[in-house]
């Protein structure tokens, strides 16, 4: 069934779907990590900046749950691939989904290395390596926005969602972060953000992060499914 819009969200009986068990990630109690070593710039990994956050959310303590990738889309396999068709008929791909005592952490991740300045009014402009000449880049706020939205029409109103934009790049320079309406943290910094995050927001009712994670892994199913059979 199609996941429904509901204001009680994954706590309401009559909309929570049949869930397949979670796979735990998080806990002294998990299985042994597969071995991974911290990842270096210029890897042949495809994708080193959601690498580098991978690595640095294997070490989040227990209460923490890192959503699995485990979907298929357009663009490949093991990514995380959300769809509400109550809501809206496009799925869309985020980067990192954690749950934690303080709500969902919505992770956004650049990889620009070089320089990059964030303006009083939110624009973006980045240096390249080895370039003379500052050029404009896409503000990353509309694709979190999006990204939120879809997350709260799934979960309800009542779970708080965390937006952070994680620049993963070590050898990036940053200046104006304070303009930006959506945390800017550098990846080195993503952990004690999250587990420093002072805001409890949950009840000791709301905060059942497997119900969290299997309602938003079953949107996720439903998502990859789809588009497989779209070819």
């Amino acid at each position: 069934d199609p996941v429904r819009r509901c204001r009680s969200g994954p706590f309401c009986p009559m909309h929570a779907p049949e869930r397949r068990p979670i796979r735990q990630t998080e806990g002294p109690n998990r299985p042994e990590p597969e071995k991974q070593s911290p990842p270096k710039v210029g890897g042949s990994w495809g994708k080193p900046g959601e690498k580098a956050v991978d690595y640095v959310l294997k070490w989040l303590p227990a209460g923490y749950h890192t959503i699995t990738k485990d979907c298929t889309g357009k663009y490949g396999k093991g990514m995380i691939l959300l769809k509400n068709p109550a809501f809206s008929d496009e799925p869309q791909e985020f980067d990192h989904l954690v749950i934690g005592p303080q709500g969902i952490f919505n992770i956004e991740t650049k990889y620009y290395s070089g320089k990059l300045k964030i303006d009083q009014y939110g624009n973006w402009t980045r240096l390249k390596k080895g370039a003379s000449e500052w050029i404009p880049v896409v503000n990353p706020a509309q694709q979190v926005f999006r990204h939120h939205t879809l997350l709260q029409s799934i979960t309800g109103d009542q779970i708080p969602i965390i937006d952070i934009i994680c620049m993963a790049h070590p050898e990036l320079m940053m200046t104006g972060q304070e303009h930006s309406q959506t945390p800017v943290i550098k990846c080195d910094l993503l952990g004690s953000f999250i587990t420093g995050y002072d805001t409890k927001a949950l009840t000791p009712e709301q905060a059942q992060i497997e119900e969290i994670a299997g309602y938003l892994e079953e949107a996720g199913y439903a998502a990859s499914d789809e588009l497989i059979e779209d070819g």
